[in-house]
């Protein structure tokens, strides 16, 4: 299944609607992460990673918005645990693609 970005729980009607598939590619127009890594990585000495986690919140396919979940909390922890995990694969490519 894909998933595709649209403006999250309606607060903010007017945000671009973007078919771009979940997550992100690298390099893609949406990669913020990685347009600042690219154009900005000599002026950065630090930098603090987050995400927020909405363990009680799912995308619901049909609507493409988040609802709420009701699986057993054993789901949600792990949904979270591996959001974590694929920050860390993300940062791995973004050592790779950053300029040397």
């Amino acid at each position: 299944m894909v998933l595709h970005r649209e403006p999250a729980t309606g607060t903010f009607p007017e945000r671009e609607t973007v078919n771009e598939p979940l997550p992100f590619a690298f390099g893609s127009k949406e990669d913020w992460t990685g347009a600042l890594l690219k154009t900005s990585a000599d002026h950065i000495d630090y930098l603090g990673e987050h995400f927020y986690g909405y363990p009680n919140l799912v995308i619901d396919p049909a609507t493409l918005q988040f609802v709420e979940s009701d699986e057993p909390l054993a789901l949600k922890v792990r949904r979270l645990s591996n959001r974590v995990q694929f920050k860390f694969e993300a940062w791995d490519e973004y050592v790779k693609r950053m300029p040397t």
